[in-house]
């Protein structure tokens, strides 16, 4: 699972997770974009927290 598909499952903004995880927002721009990548292990407590599936 991506950020970008964490993003599109929670139905909220680049900006709105950002805030929710206390995540600079240019670093969730970068995440969401793929130019860079984020640790698995952030991507699967977010997943935890927002109720959605983590698929590896």
């Amino acid at each position: 699972m991506t950020f970008k598909e964490i993003v599109k499952q929670s139905n909220m903004t680049i900006k709105e997770v950002a805030q929710r995880f206390d995540i600079p927002y240019r670093t969730a721009q970068n995440w969401n974009s793929e130019q860079r990548s984020c640790a698995p292990y952030i991507l699967k407590m977010m997943c935890e927290i927002l109720k959605i599936p983590y698929v590896d």
